[in-house]
Protein backbone atom coordinates (compact mmCIF):
# COMPACT_ATOMS: atom_id res chain seq x y z
CA UNK A 1 0.00 0.00 0.00
CA UNK A 2 0.80 3.48 -0.79
CA UNK A 3 -0.05 6.90 0.78
CA UNK A 4 -2.26 9.45 -1.37
CA UNK A 5 -0.82 12.14 -1.77
CA UNK A 6 3.05 11.43 -0.91
CA UNK A 7 6.55 9.71 -3.04
CA UNK A 8 7.21 6.22 -1.21
CA UNK A 9 9.94 3.35 -1.56
CA UNK A 10 8.61 0.18 -2.37
CA UNK A 11 10.87 -3.09 -3.00
CA UNK A 12 8.80 -4.50 -6.56
CA UNK A 13 9.22 -8.53 -7.10
CA UNK A 14 9.05 -10.46 -10.33
CA UNK A 15 10.91 -12.72 -12.74
CA UNK A 16 13.76 -11.88 -15.11
CA UNK A 17 14.08 -8.52 -14.23
CA UNK A 18 16.70 -6.61 -16.22
CA UNK A 19 18.21 -3.45 -16.34
CA UNK A 20 15.98 -2.06 -19.09
CA UNK A 21 13.04 -2.54 -17.01
CA UNK A 22 10.27 0.44 -17.47
CA UNK A 23 7.49 0.47 -14.84
CA UNK A 24 4.44 2.16 -16.02
CA UNK A 25 0.71 2.69 -14.15
CA UNK A 26 -2.34 2.46 -15.57
CA UNK A 27 -3.52 5.10 -13.96
CA UNK A 28 -1.85 8.03 -15.29
CA UNK A 29 -1.38 10.54 -12.70
CA UNK A 30 0.43 7.72 -10.87
CA UNK A 31 4.29 7.17 -11.37
CA UNK A 32 6.94 4.39 -10.76
CA UNK A 33 10.42 4.61 -11.05
CA UNK A 34 13.07 2.17 -10.69
CA UNK A 35 15.92 2.72 -7.84
CA UNK A 36 19.13 0.83 -8.78
CA UNK A 37 19.49 -2.54 -10.19
CA UNK A 38 17.49 -5.45 -9.46
CA UNK A 39 19.13 -7.59 -6.63
CA UNK A 40 20.44 -11.24 -6.63
CA UNK A 41 18.17 -14.17 -7.68
CA UNK A 42 15.93 -15.19 -3.95
CA UNK A 43 16.43 -18.68 -2.85
CA UNK A 44 13.44 -19.15 0.08
CA UNK A 45 14.28 -18.92 3.53
CA UNK A 46 14.20 -21.65 5.77
CA UNK A 47 11.99 -23.31 7.71
CA UNK A 48 10.91 -25.70 5.13
CA UNK A 49 7.91 -27.76 4.49
CA UNK A 50 8.12 -31.44 6.36
CA UNK A 51 6.26 -34.31 6.01
CA UNK A 52 3.94 -34.25 3.03
CA UNK A 53 4.50 -30.86 1.98
CA UNK A 54 8.16 -31.17 1.96
CA UNK A 55 7.22 -32.95 -1.75
CA UNK A 56 5.59 -29.92 -3.40
CA UNK A 57 6.90 -28.62 -5.68
CA UNK A 58 9.42 -25.02 -4.93
CA UNK A 59 8.66 -22.15 -5.65
CA UNK A 60 9.89 -19.93 -8.37
CA UNK A 61 12.98 -17.67 -7.34
CA UNK A 62 12.22 -14.31 -8.16
CA UNK A 63 14.40 -11.03 -7.82
CA UNK A 64 13.60 -7.86 -6.29
CA UNK A 65 14.37 -4.24 -7.04
CA UNK A 66 13.98 -0.80 -5.19
CA UNK A 67 11.67 1.96 -6.78
CA UNK A 68 9.38 4.96 -6.13
CA UNK A 69 5.54 5.26 -6.16
CA UNK A 70 5.10 9.16 -6.17
CA UNK A 71 0.78 8.98 -5.94
CA UNK A 72 -0.70 12.85 -6.46
CA UNK A 73 -3.38 13.95 -3.49
CA UNK A 74 -6.52 14.00 -5.95
CA UNK A 75 -6.10 9.90 -6.67
CA UNK A 76 -8.82 7.98 -4.52
CA UNK A 77 -7.63 5.05 -2.01
CA UNK A 78 -8.74 1.58 -3.70
CA UNK A 79 -6.58 -0.57 -5.96
CA UNK A 80 -4.28 -0.01 -9.02
CA UNK A 81 -2.77 -1.97 -12.12
CA UNK A 82 0.62 -1.46 -13.28
CA UNK A 83 3.32 -3.33 -15.09
CA UNK A 84 6.77 -3.61 -15.98
CA UNK A 85 7.97 -4.25 -19.53
CA UNK A 86 11.46 -4.93 -21.35
CA UNK A 87 12.82 -5.82 -24.70
CA UNK A 88 11.61 -9.89 -23.78
CA UNK A 89 7.82 -8.14 -23.29
CA UNK A 90 5.45 -7.02 -20.89
CA UNK A 91 4.55 -8.62 -17.70
CA UNK A 92 0.78 -9.72 -16.53
CA UNK A 93 -1.15 -7.25 -14.78
CA UNK A 94 0.11 -6.87 -11.04
CA UNK A 95 -1.67 -4.41 -8.77
CA UNK A 96 -1.10 -2.03 -5.43
CA UNK A 97 -3.13 -0.05 -3.21
CA UNK A 98 -3.69 3.46 -2.18
CA UNK A 99 -4.83 4.52 1.05
CA UNK A 100 -5.14 8.30 3.13
CA UNK A 101 -4.06 6.22 6.46
CA UNK A 102 -0.42 7.33 8.23
CA UNK A 103 1.35 4.16 6.70
CA UNK A 104 4.25 2.41 8.02
CA UNK A 105 6.03 -1.06 6.77
CA UNK A 106 6.75 -4.06 9.52
CA UNK A 107 9.74 -4.40 11.14
CA UNK A 108 10.34 -8.15 9.01
CA UNK A 109 13.61 -9.54 11.85
CA UNK A 110 11.39 -8.78 14.81
CA UNK A 111 11.87 -11.10 17.28
CA UNK A 112 8.36 -10.08 19.33
CA UNK A 113 4.89 -7.92 18.55
CA UNK A 114 5.78 -4.72 17.08
CA UNK A 115 4.18 -1.68 18.80
CA UNK A 116 1.60 0.61 16.76
CA UNK A 117 1.24 4.31 16.25
CA UNK A 118 -2.07 5.93 17.28
CA UNK A 119 -4.83 5.08 15.08
CA UNK A 120 -6.22 4.84 12.46
CA UNK A 121 -2.74 3.06 11.08
CA UNK A 122 -2.18 1.03 7.82
CA UNK A 123 0.60 -1.62 7.84
CA UNK A 124 2.44 -3.05 4.76
CA UNK A 125 3.57 -6.86 6.08
CA UNK A 126 4.77 -9.92 4.18
CA UNK A 127 4.11 -13.56 5.77
CA UNK A 128 8.10 -14.42 4.31
CA UNK A 129 8.43 -17.55 6.00
CA UNK A 130 6.39 -20.96 6.35
CA UNK A 131 4.39 -21.07 9.92
CA UNK A 132 5.16 -17.64 10.40
CA UNK A 133 2.88 -15.16 12.42
CA UNK A 134 2.51 -11.92 12.62
CA UNK A 135 1.73 -9.83 16.02
CA UNK A 136 0.74 -5.90 16.35
CA UNK A 137 0.44 -4.70 19.50
CA UNK A 138 -2.21 -1.37 19.92
CA UNK A 139 -4.64 0.29 22.42
CA UNK A 140 -7.30 2.71 21.86
CA UNK A 141 -7.73 5.75 23.94
CA UNK A 142 -11.69 5.51 24.64
CA UNK A 143 -14.48 2.87 24.52
CA UNK A 144 -15.90 1.89 21.15
CA UNK A 145 -15.44 0.09 18.22
CA UNK A 146 -12.31 -1.29 16.07
CA UNK A 147 -12.45 -2.61 12.77
CA UNK A 148 -9.40 -4.55 11.22
CA UNK A 149 -9.39 -5.18 7.33
CA UNK A 150 -6.94 -6.78 5.03
CA UNK A 151 -6.00 -6.78 1.68
CA UNK A 152 -4.14 -9.12 -0.15
CA UNK A 153 -5.93 -11.02 -2.30
CA UNK A 154 -7.02 -7.69 -3.99
CA UNK A 155 -3.66 -6.55 -4.86
CA UNK A 156 -2.66 -10.27 -5.71
CA UNK A 157 -1.39 -11.98 -3.59
CA UNK A 158 -1.81 -15.27 -2.65
CA UNK A 159 -2.48 -15.21 1.16
CA UNK A 160 -5.55 -16.24 2.65
CA UNK A 161 -5.33 -14.33 5.96
CA UNK A 162 -6.79 -15.39 8.92
CA UNK A 163 -7.21 -12.20 11.82
CA UNK A 164 -7.31 -12.19 15.51
CA UNK A 165 -7.39 -10.22 17.68
CA UNK A 166 -6.39 -10.92 21.15
CA UNK A 167 -5.99 -9.32 24.79
CA UNK A 168 -3.76 -8.77 26.45
CA UNK A 169 -3.45 -11.87 28.46
CA UNK A 170 -3.71 -13.74 25.29
CA UNK A 171 -7.47 -15.01 24.79
CA UNK A 172 -9.37 -14.16 21.30
CA UNK A 173 -11.57 -11.60 21.03
CA UNK A 174 -12.55 -11.78 17.59
CA UNK A 175 -11.35 -14.15 14.75
CA UNK A 176 -11.91 -14.61 10.86
CA UNK A 177 -10.47 -16.65 8.27
CA UNK A 178 -10.66 -15.39 4.27
CA UNK A 179 -11.64 -19.43 3.16
CA UNK A 180 -13.24 -17.98 -0.01
CA UNK A 181 -10.38 -15.65 -1.27
CA UNK A 182 -12.17 -12.30 -0.82
CA UNK A 183 -10.03 -11.09 2.18
CA UNK A 184 -11.23 -10.11 5.59
CA UNK A 185 -12.22 -7.70 7.88
CA UNK A 186 -13.68 -7.84 11.62
CA UNK A 187 -15.12 -5.29 14.07
CA UNK A 188 -14.81 -5.13 17.50
CA UNK A 189 -15.68 -3.44 20.64
CA UNK A 190 -12.69 -2.80 22.32
CA UNK A 191 -12.25 -0.97 25.87
CA UNK A 192 -10.10 1.98 26.38
CA UNK A 193 -6.92 1.87 26.98
CA UNK A 194 -6.47 -2.03 26.74
CA UNK A 195 -3.63 -3.76 25.36
CA UNK A 196 -4.66 -5.68 22.49
CA UNK A 197 -2.88 -7.82 19.54
CA UNK A 198 -3.75 -8.10 15.78
CA UNK A 199 -2.38 -11.48 14.41
CA UNK A 200 -2.02 -12.41 11.02
CA UNK A 201 -1.17 -15.50 9.11
CA UNK A 202 -1.81 -17.52 6.16
CA UNK A 203 -4.94 -20.07 6.67
CA UNK A 204 -2.65 -22.98 5.67
CA UNK A 205 0.22 -21.74 6.95
CA UNK A 206 2.41 -21.18 3.76
CA UNK A 207 4.47 -18.34 2.94
CA UNK A 208 7.21 -16.67 0.96
CA UNK A 209 8.12 -12.71 0.04
CA UNK A 210 5.55 -12.91 -2.39
CA UNK A 211 2.71 -13.00 0.41
CA UNK A 212 2.07 -9.96 1.33
CA UNK A 213 -0.87 -8.21 3.34
CA UNK A 214 -1.74 -4.35 3.89
CA UNK A 215 -3.55 -4.61 7.42
CA UNK A 216 -5.60 -1.23 7.97
CA UNK A 217 -7.09 -0.71 11.77
CA UNK A 218 -8.57 2.39 12.94
CA UNK A 219 -11.09 3.38 15.87
CA UNK A 220 -14.58 3.50 13.76
CA UNK A 221 -17.80 0.62 12.83
CA UNK A 222 -17.55 -0.82 9.67
CA UNK A 223 -20.13 -0.52 6.73
CA UNK A 224 -20.78 -4.14 5.00
CA UNK A 225 -24.41 -2.47 2.61
CA UNK A 226 -26.79 -0.12 2.15
CA UNK A 227 -30.83 -0.47 1.20
CA UNK A 228 -31.25 1.09 -1.33
CA UNK A 229 -27.20 1.80 -2.65
CA UNK A 230 -28.72 3.69 -5.97
CA UNK A 231 -30.61 7.31 -5.94
CA UNK A 232 -31.90 9.48 -8.19
CA UNK A 233 -29.06 12.64 -9.22
CA UNK A 234 -29.54 15.30 -7.07
CA UNK A 235 -32.32 13.95 -4.64
CA UNK A 236 -32.33 12.86 -1.29
CA UNK A 237 -33.31 9.15 -0.09
CA UNK A 238 -33.49 7.73 3.32
CA UNK A 239 -31.11 4.62 3.26
CA UNK A 240 -30.42 2.44 5.47
CA UNK A 241 -26.98 1.74 6.34
CA UNK A 242 -26.14 -2.05 7.21
CA UNK A 243 -22.81 -2.81 9.62
CA UNK A 244 -21.18 -3.89 12.54
CA UNK A 245 -20.87 -1.31 15.80
CA UNK A 246 -22.93 1.43 13.25
CA UNK A 247 -25.72 2.22 15.91
CA UNK A 248 -24.72 1.07 19.27
CA UNK A 249 -21.00 1.13 18.95
CA UNK A 250 -21.57 -2.83 19.86
CA UNK A 251 -19.11 -5.79 17.52
CA UNK A 252 -22.74 -6.51 16.07
CA UNK A 253 -24.61 -6.52 13.11
CA UNK A 254 -26.99 -3.47 12.80
CA UNK A 255 -28.73 -1.02 10.91
CA UNK A 256 -29.38 2.53 11.05
CA UNK A 257 -31.55 4.86 8.28
CA UNK A 258 -29.77 7.94 7.09
CA UNK A 259 -31.38 10.81 4.07
CA UNK A 260 -28.23 10.86 1.65
CA UNK A 261 -28.31 13.18 -0.58
CA UNK A 262 -27.10 11.87 -4.50
CA UNK A 263 -25.15 14.57 -6.31
CA UNK A 264 -26.78 16.67 -8.89
CA UNK A 265 -23.69 16.12 -11.37
CA UNK A 266 -25.86 13.15 -13.92
CA UNK A 267 -21.94 12.88 -15.37
CA UNK A 268 -20.91 10.94 -12.51
CA UNK A 269 -21.60 7.31 -11.95
CA UNK A 270 -20.80 7.05 -8.12
CA UNK A 271 -19.79 8.76 -5.46
CA UNK A 272 -18.16 8.30 -1.96
CA UNK A 273 -20.02 8.40 0.74
CA UNK A 274 -18.42 8.60 4.60
CA UNK A 275 -21.23 7.57 7.21
CA UNK A 276 -20.43 9.76 10.74
CA UNK A 277 -21.71 8.20 13.43
CA UNK A 278 -21.16 8.69 17.44
CA UNK A 279 -18.25 5.99 17.76
CA UNK A 280 -16.34 7.08 14.61
CA UNK A 281 -16.56 7.91 11.08
CA UNK A 282 -16.67 5.02 8.78
CA UNK A 283 -14.57 3.88 5.75
CA UNK A 284 -16.07 5.44 2.54
CA UNK A 285 -18.30 3.28 0.87
CA UNK A 286 -19.47 4.01 -3.05
CA UNK A 287 -23.08 4.71 -3.83
CA UNK A 288 -24.63 4.82 -7.23
CA UNK A 289 -26.66 6.95 -9.26
CA UNK A 290 -29.42 5.50 -11.45
CA UNK A 291 -32.68 6.99 -12.81
CA UNK A 292 -34.31 4.17 -13.17
CA UNK A 293 -37.99 3.84 -11.08
CA UNK A 294 -37.40 2.08 -7.87
CA UNK A 295 -39.87 -0.25 -6.83
CA UNK A 296 -40.69 0.23 -3.13
CA UNK A 297 -42.30 -1.40 -0.27
CA UNK A 298 -43.35 -5.22 -0.38
CA UNK A 299 -44.83 -4.84 -4.22
CA UNK A 300 -43.69 -7.58 -6.65
CA UNK A 301 -45.10 -5.83 -9.87
CA UNK A 302 -42.35 -4.69 -12.01
CA UNK A 303 -42.60 -2.32 -15.04
CA UNK A 304 -39.87 -2.07 -17.87
CA UNK A 305 -37.82 -0.24 -17.17
CA UNK A 306 -37.37 -0.53 -12.85
CA UNK A 307 -35.75 -1.94 -10.11
CA UNK A 308 -35.80 -3.03 -7.14
CA UNK A 309 -33.40 -3.80 -3.80
CA UNK A 310 -34.31 -6.04 -1.62
CA UNK A 311 -32.82 -8.31 1.50
CA UNK A 312 -33.01 -11.84 0.86
CA UNK A 313 -34.01 -13.45 3.97
CA UNK A 314 -32.46 -17.08 3.55
CA UNK A 315 -30.41 -18.66 1.29
CA UNK A 316 -31.54 -20.54 -1.57
CA UNK A 317 -34.67 -18.96 -1.28
CA UNK A 318 -36.21 -17.62 -4.39
CA UNK A 319 -37.91 -14.11 -4.33
CA UNK A 320 -40.39 -14.08 -7.47
CA UNK A 321 -42.06 -10.49 -9.29
CA UNK A 322 -44.34 -10.70 -12.04
CA UNK A 323 -44.08 -8.56 -15.37
CA UNK A 324 -45.78 -8.19 -18.67
CA UNK A 325 -44.41 -7.94 -21.97
CA UNK A 326 -45.00 -8.07 -25.79
CA UNK A 327 -44.26 -10.76 -28.18
CA UNK A 328 -40.88 -9.49 -29.33
CA UNK A 329 -39.61 -7.57 -26.12
CA UNK A 330 -36.54 -7.40 -25.58
CA UNK A 331 -35.27 -6.89 -22.01
CA UNK A 332 -31.98 -6.68 -20.40
CA UNK A 333 -32.00 -8.02 -17.10
CA UNK A 334 -29.73 -7.80 -14.21
CA UNK A 335 -29.12 -9.14 -10.45
CA UNK A 336 -26.11 -8.51 -8.08
CA UNK A 337 -25.22 -8.55 -4.91
CA UNK A 338 -25.02 -4.94 -3.03
CA UNK A 339 -22.84 -6.13 0.18
CA UNK A 340 -19.81 -4.16 -0.19
CA UNK A 341 -17.65 -6.87 1.20
CA UNK A 342 -19.13 -10.67 0.26
CA UNK A 343 -21.83 -10.05 -2.26
CA UNK A 344 -24.75 -12.42 -2.66
CA UNK A 345 -23.90 -14.90 -5.54
CA UNK A 346 -27.10 -14.37 -7.09
CA UNK A 347 -29.16 -16.30 -9.92
CA UNK A 348 -31.35 -15.00 -12.34
CA UNK A 349 -34.79 -16.89 -13.72
CA UNK A 350 -37.46 -15.92 -16.62
CA UNK A 351 -40.69 -18.39 -16.11
CA UNK A 352 -44.00 -18.20 -17.97
CA UNK A 353 -47.40 -17.39 -16.43
CA UNK A 354 -47.35 -20.81 -15.62
CA UNK A 355 -43.95 -21.05 -13.71
CA UNK A 356 -42.38 -23.11 -16.23
CA UNK A 357 -38.26 -22.15 -16.70
CA UNK A 358 -37.86 -20.50 -20.03
CA UNK A 359 -34.52 -19.38 -19.36
CA UNK A 360 -31.63 -19.11 -16.14
CA UNK A 361 -28.16 -17.61 -16.11
CA UNK A 362 -25.91 -17.10 -12.67
CA UNK A 363 -22.94 -15.92 -13.41
CA UNK A 364 -22.70 -13.26 -15.53
CA UNK A 365 -19.16 -14.07 -16.91
CA UNK A 366 -18.42 -17.82 -16.51
CA UNK A 367 -17.26 -18.51 -12.88
CA UNK A 368 -15.52 -15.17 -12.60
CA UNK A 369 -18.59 -12.85 -11.40
CA UNK A 370 -21.20 -13.30 -8.54
CA UNK A 371 -23.81 -11.09 -10.86
CA UNK A 372 -26.14 -12.65 -13.31
CA UNK A 373 -27.25 -10.74 -16.82
CA UNK A 374 -29.24 -12.31 -19.02
CA UNK A 375 -31.03 -11.07 -22.27
CA UNK A 376 -34.49 -11.99 -22.40
CA UNK A 377 -37.26 -12.11 -25.53
CA UNK A 378 -40.54 -12.67 -25.26
CA UNK A 379 -42.28 -15.42 -27.08
CA UNK A 380 -45.34 -14.31 -26.71
CA UNK A 381 -47.59 -11.36 -25.55
CA UNK A 382 -48.32 -12.32 -21.59
CA UNK A 383 -46.97 -12.35 -18.25
CA UNK A 384 -44.01 -13.64 -16.78
CA UNK A 385 -41.89 -14.37 -13.86
CA UNK A 386 -38.46 -12.79 -13.10
CA UNK A 387 -36.75 -14.74 -9.85
CA UNK A 388 -34.03 -14.39 -8.27
CA UNK A 389 -32.23 -16.96 -5.60
CA UNK A 390 -28.58 -16.18 -3.47
CA UNK A 391 -26.33 -18.22 -2.02
CA UNK A 392 -24.05 -16.18 0.89
CA UNK A 393 -22.59 -16.54 4.30
CA UNK A 394 -24.48 -13.06 4.63
CA UNK A 395 -27.84 -14.49 2.98
CA UNK A 396 -29.96 -14.43 6.14
CA UNK A 397 -28.57 -11.10 7.50
CA UNK A 398 -29.23 -7.42 6.96
CA UNK A 399 -26.69 -7.43 4.45
CA UNK A 400 -27.68 -10.50 2.14
CA UNK A 401 -29.03 -7.47 -0.16
CA UNK A 402 -29.29 -7.77 -3.77
CA UNK A 403 -30.61 -5.53 -6.75
CA UNK A 404 -32.48 -6.48 -9.94
CA UNK A 405 -33.42 -4.44 -13.07
CA UNK A 406 -35.06 -4.60 -15.74
CA UNK A 407 -34.79 -2.60 -18.69
CA UNK A 408 -35.06 -2.83 -22.52
CA UNK A 409 -32.21 -3.70 -23.79
CA UNK A 410 -30.30 -1.52 -26.07
CA UNK A 411 -28.02 -2.03 -29.27
CA UNK A 412 -24.67 -2.37 -27.89
CA UNK A 413 -21.58 -4.59 -27.40
CA UNK A 414 -18.51 -5.45 -25.32
CA UNK A 415 -15.40 -6.22 -26.28
CA UNK A 416 -12.12 -8.48 -24.22
CA UNK A 417 -8.76 -8.08 -25.37
CA UNK A 418 -6.17 -10.39 -23.64
CA UNK A 419 -3.71 -9.02 -20.80
CA UNK A 420 -0.89 -9.98 -22.91
CA UNK A 421 0.44 -9.63 -26.65
CA UNK A 422 3.55 -10.47 -27.47
CA UNK A 423 4.82 -8.94 -30.88
CA UNK A 424 8.40 -9.26 -32.39
CA UNK A 425 10.07 -6.71 -33.24
CA UNK A 426 9.68 -5.39 -37.30
CA UNK A 427 7.14 -8.75 -37.42
CA UNK A 428 3.72 -9.14 -36.66
CA UNK A 429 0.83 -10.71 -34.11
CA UNK A 430 -2.75 -11.46 -34.26
CA UNK A 431 -4.76 -9.46 -31.56
CA UNK A 432 -8.04 -11.89 -30.92
CA UNK A 433 -10.74 -9.83 -29.50
CA UNK A 434 -13.70 -11.45 -27.53
CA UNK A 435 -16.85 -9.80 -28.69
CA UNK A 436 -20.36 -10.29 -27.16
CA UNK A 437 -23.31 -8.18 -29.11
CA UNK A 438 -26.15 -7.20 -27.26
CA UNK A 439 -29.84 -5.69 -27.81
CA UNK A 440 -29.44 -7.26 -31.07
CA UNK A 441 -26.61 -5.06 -32.56
CA UNK A 442 -25.30 -6.50 -36.09
CA UNK A 443 -23.17 -3.50 -36.92
CA UNK A 444 -19.87 -3.19 -37.60
CA UNK A 445 -16.82 -2.39 -34.79
CA UNK A 446 -13.94 -0.70 -35.60
CA UNK A 447 -10.94 -1.11 -33.67
CA UNK A 448 -7.68 0.50 -33.48
CA UNK A 449 -4.96 0.41 -31.25
CA UNK A 450 -3.26 3.88 -29.50
CA UNK A 451 0.07 4.30 -27.79
CA UNK A 452 2.50 1.83 -29.64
Amino acid sequence: SVAVGQTTDVILGGYDWTPDMQLFAHDQRITIELVGEPGPIIVPEPPYWFGKKSRRAPFLLPREVKAKVTVPADVKSGVVKWQAANANGATSVSRFSTNSFPTITESADRQHAQQLPELPVCINGQIRHIREVDDFNFTVDKDGPVTCAVIARAIGSELNAVLEIRDGAGNIVADAADTAGQDTAITFAATANTPYTARIYDLDFRGNRAFVYQLQIQAAPRIIAAVPCHGPAGKSVPVKFVGYGIATGSGTLETITREVTFPADISVSTFDYSLETDFGTCAAVSLQLSDLPELSGDANDLLVPSAVTRTLSEPYTEDRFTISGMKGDVWAINAAGCSFEFPLDVAVTVYDQDGKQLTRNDDSTAGSSTAATLEFTCPADGQYQIGVTGTSPLADTPAGVYRLTVQVAQPDFEITVPELLNAPLGGTAKLSLKVVRQGGFQGAIDVSVEGL
